[in-house]
């Protein structure tokens, strides 16, 4: 299988039972599957209490006194079971910096994000040209990343897999090529290669 078919089997996996509340479990794993080995538990990954408050709040997931977002860390936990050398950084980009990167996904990634050591497996693409199911979306107004696992050129809509939606949720979704709101249109993504 190639690597697309192996993300796409995985996505349609986590989504079987359409949305979902993630579990302690879940979240607990996400964190210990796509963030960085060097960023471990003594670098302030979430404590069982951390995960616990998470729980009840509608979005992110607590790292000390931080909460951060876990929609990219989704996405990166579904890449890595796939077999893609990738992993999350727990870093924050600022607009400065998004408007800086151009194309180069190296200072993406050490700013936060998605990281691949070898290169070969991801590349950040700005813009949603040629973006395809398998393909990680970024709407960097909202600093949301979401799988594609369908994308429908007649009806000029994608449907994806999100995670960190309100309430905590993992759930398939159908968003358009052209969103009425502006902080909601694809402005980057990362490709997969090969």
């Amino acid at each position: 299988m190639s690597r697309r078919t192996d993300i796409l089997s995985i996505a349609r996996w986590w989504s079987d039972y359409g949305a979902t509340k993630a579990s302690f479990d879940d979240l607990r794993y996400i964190c210990d599957t796509a963030v960085r080995p060097d960023q471990g538990r003594d670098a302030g990954m979430p404590t069982d209490a951390n995960i616990l408050k998470s729980l009840k709040e509608d979005y992110g997931i607590y790292f000390g006194t931080q909460k951060k977002h876990w929609c990219g860390m989704f996405c990166c936990t579904v890449l890595r079971e796939a077999g893609l050398d990738v992993y999350w950084t727990l870093g924050v980009l600022t607009k400065e910096q998004i408007a800086k990167t151009s194309e180069s996904d190296a200072a993406m990634t050490k700013a936060g994000h998605m990281y691949n050591s070898s290169g070969r497996t991801i590349k950040l693409i700005w813009g949603n040209a040629g973006i395809q199911p398998g393909d990680v979306a970024i709407i960097p107004a909202a600093n949301h990343h979401f799988l594609i696992t369908g994308v429908d050129t007649a009806a000029k809509k994608y449907t994806t897999l999100e995670g960190n939606t309100k309430g905590q949720v993992i759930k398939p979704n159908v968003r358009s090529f052209k969103p009425a709101a502006s902080d909601q249109v694809i402005g980057a993504y990362y490709q997969i290669q090969g």
